[in-house]
């Protein structure tokens, strides 16, 4: 097994002479958005490592848990959908973190797409005690792109 710890694409040819001709795992780990796209497909693996942490990786862990566990639950009889402010409340509280960090993680995830948001028609339940509230209400509902997600390894499902 050789591993090269580099994303510099000059290495793709000594990376493919190791695999092709020598028959040996050639591993690659490099810095996110820095590893070159040739060396990446050439090698056995290559492992994207965070330029630097931006100190919400723990975060990042609470927010998908509970975005996973709420998706679990939508086979149930209840089915609730996650929105920011509902997440934030969630997370802080049931794993006792600030309120605004968790907002600014997720507002982070948000900009780099791997959390959007979805206009969701739902019927209005407060028509009951309100006659004059309209059928429906809008929400803004989260989504989570699991597949950039762990590509980028931001969520551990085994924590």
């Amino acid at each position: 097994v050789f591993i090269i710890f580099s994303g510099d694409g000059h290495f793709s040819s000594a990376a493919s002479f190791l695999v092709n001709r020598c028959k040996k795992t050639v591993g690659v780990y490099g810095v996110r958005e820095c590893l070159s796209a040739q060396l990446r497909n050439t090698a056995s693996y290559a492992v994207e490592l965070p330029a630097v942490s931006d100190g919400f990786s723990d975060y990042y862990q609470y927010i998908f848990r509970n975005l996973k566990y709420l998706e679990l639950k939508q086979d149930k009889k209840q089915v609730q959908y996650p929105t920011f402010w509902g997440t934030v409340d969630a997370v802080s509280n049931h794993y006792h973190v600030d309120k605004q960090m968790t907002a600014d993680a997720m507002r982070r995830l948000l900009e780099n797409r791997y959390l959007y948001q979805v206009d969701t028609v739902l019927p209005n339940n407060r028509r009951n005690t309100s006659p004059d509230a309209p059928a429906t209400v809008t929400i803004k509902r989260l989504c989570v792109d699991w597949k950039r997600v762990m590509r980028d390894n931001l969520y551990d499902p085994t924590v």
